[in-house]
């Protein structure tokens, strides 16, 4: 009886330690296999085609990758910096010419696993 107790008090320590010991594989929710970000800008009205996307402010050089939604309600940048606004010029399916102007607070980084 005595053997068993303790076999089992081994057993209640040493499990646990041997699960907290493997390492823990951690998900990354916002960067696909190649490191890129991905971030999404939120449209009152349906667009149709991006005619210009920059940043507001020209403290940078860098191009900014942008691509309507499937529903044309947002747009989704690729690797967004975060320091600034961002200034877009859509077309409807209209044929209307429309200027858009996010900052940074208004564009959000979007989950790419659930």
């Amino acid at each position: 009886m005595r053997k068993q107790l303790s076999l089992a008090g081994i057993f209640m320590i040493l499990f646990p330690l041997s699960v907290l010991s493997q390492k823990q594989q951690s998900v990354d929710y916002f960067h696909d296999d190649a490191g890129n970000t991905y971030h999404q800008l939120y449209l009152d009205f349906h667009a149709d085609e991006i005619l210009d996307i920059h940043y507001q402010y020209n403290d940078t050089d860098k191009e900014i990758e942008g691509e309507l939604s499937v529903d044309g309600y947002s747009i989704i940048i690729k690797n967004y910096l975060g320091t600034s606004s961002v200034y877009v010029k859509l077309k409807t399916s209209d044929g209307d010419i429309k200027e858009v102007t996010r900052s940074k607070c208004h564009i959000d980084p979007v989950m790419l696993v659930l």
